[in-house]
């Protein structure tokens, strides 16, 4: 019984820690983004300004 009960601590330990983990990469993630600029937002950049150059063309 004791050592079903420390494996459910170890695993709930686990998750607990893969959470945190997951937690702080987001929170890097989404600090990166924009100073970066050239990394994967210069893609969803470029949809919006290929939209955008032909509007201003047609003004």
């Amino acid at each position: 019984a004791r050592d079903v009960f420390t494996d459910g601590l170890n695993i709930v330990g686990g998750i607990g820690a893969l959470v945190a983990v997951a937690s702080a990469v987001l929170v890097a993630v989404v600090v990166k983004l924009p100073p970066t600029g050239a990394g994967e937002g210069a893609d969803e950049s470029e949809g919006p300004a290929d939209v955008a150059a032909p509007v201003g063309a047609e003004g």
